[in-house]
């Protein structure tokens, strides 16, 4: 399949680990706002945090001062990956930390 791409970010959520438990919380209720193909996660705090989409099972781990990226696009032919709009990001970690989790990502659309 061949034809223009357009990229749309979706807005960044945002998650204050002065608040966080070792049980996993929420990012934001309504999830991500759209299909993402490609995601990044970065860690800007002093705590290590646990990355679940299900709350539940343990699927990433991002050390404090880190990143996490996720490309569904890379090396894609025909439909593209991506997580479901609605997705939810939980985190958990060893207790409360200073600074911010941030989750950002992009959807693409082919025209």
């Amino acid at each position: 399949m061949s034809g223009r791409v357009k990229m749309n970010p979706i807005p960044r959520l945002v998650f204050d680990t002065s608040s966080l438990t070792t049980g996993y919380q929420t990012m934001d209720a309504d999830g991500l706002a759209n299909e993402v193909q490609i995601f990044k996660m970065i860690n800007d705090s002093t705590v290590a945090v646990d990355v679940s989409f299900d709350g539940l099972v343990d699927h990433e781990y991002i050390p404090a001062g880190g990143a996490f990226i996720l490309d569904l696009t890379a090396n894609a032919e025909g439909d593209l990956s991506a997580f479901s709009l609605a997705t939810q990001i939980f985190l958990k970690g060893s207790g409360a930390g200073v600074g911010n989790v941030y989750a950002i990502g992009y959807s693409q659309r082919r025209q």
